[in-house]
């Protein structure tokens, strides 16, 4: 096992077995009960790679496709069913996050416009059902992360610029300059958080962006209304190992407490619920991994 994105929907874990220094000639969909982890069972297999997941609370959401190739789609497989596409002919999308509302809510997520190198961006959003389906904005810049807000949609440039967009519609918004290629984003409330290059940083407007702490490669964020869950591997030893962090959402640099050893498996993927921090493992010797959970009343 050597998942990648993963998404927890009501009593299943769903991922994708890719982790990419053993990617097979297939990259396997797959889920387990979360209480009978052992007992897999294949959604299906793709020769491209599945790049995001997300849940509506009934069914499971990803993304798959190519740099170079308009091969890519978004699917969704519920409990009951097998796997539909819901849009295809994607290129190279990136970034899935579920907004909860009417008729199901929104998806939310990004692909280039076609395989050329200056191509342009695109920001979709479609109903859970596949209807709707539409462009809301399209970008020069390449866009690496996204997430929403309370009333905005957020992402990241890999110029360094962060914009936000109204989600009850409106033309982008520059929000943040002066960082260094954001790969992750996470908004709560009013405050804003991203890692750059193994570090990371809190935003606030009219500020420069404010170091919390780093160190480490790899990086990513999950955030709650009162903490940040910080992952990264560690850079100082020959190894593959790493470590969770937590930090309040107001401390002082430095502020964080190990979640995880710092000589645990190095995560590379985060998520969390109200419940519990749930992260994926894959080991770079072995090829070895696996989905974890903590119960935040133990953490």
């Amino acid at each position: 096992m050597t998942p990648g994105p993963f998404v927890r929907v009501h009593d299943r874990v769903y991922w994708a077995d890719q982790w990419y220094p053993w990617s097979p000639e297939f990259v396997h969909v797959r889920w387990a009960p979360i209480d009978a982890p052992d007992d897999w069972h294949t959604l299906t297999e793709t020769p491209q790679a599945v790049r995001a997941m997300a849940g509506d609370g009934e069914a499971a959401f990803w993304i798959e496709g190519d740099d170079g190739t308009p091969t890519g789609g978004l699917w969704r497989v519920d409990a009951e069913g097998e796997p539909a596409l819901l849009e295809g002919d994607l290129t190279a999308p990136t970034g899935l996050r579920h907004r909860p509302g009417p008729e199901g809510g929104w998806l939310y997520y990004s692909s280039r416009a076609s395989d050329m190198p200056d191509s342009t961006t695109l920001l979709h959003r479609a109903r859970p059902d596949g209807s709707a389906a539409q462009v809301i904005a399209e970008r020069s810049g390449f866009i690496v992360a996204i997430d929403l807000g309370p009333t905005d949609l957020w992402w990241t440039e890999s110029s360094g610029d962060i914009w936000r967009m109204p989600l009850d519609g409106g033309p982008p918004e520059l929000a943040f300059t002066d960082t260094t290629f954001p790969t992750d984003i996470e908004v709560v409330g009013s405050k804003t958080f991203i890692v750059s290059f193994g570090s990371l940083y809190r935003l606030t407007p009219g500020a420069e962006p404010e170091y919390i702490e780093g160190l480490g490669d790899n990086g990513g964020i999950e955030a709650t209304d009162t903490h940040v869950y910080f992952s990264a591997q560690n850079v100082f030893e020959d190894t593959h190992l790493g470590w969770i962090h937590r930090i309040p959402i107001d401390a002082e640099p430095f502020g964080g407490e190990f979640v995880t050893s710092k000589f645990a498996p190095a995560p590379t993927e985060m998520i969390d619920d109200a419940d519990a921090l749930y992260w994926a493992t894959a080991d770079e010797d072995t090829g070895q991994g696996g989905i974890w959970m903590l119960c935040k009343d133990h953490e």
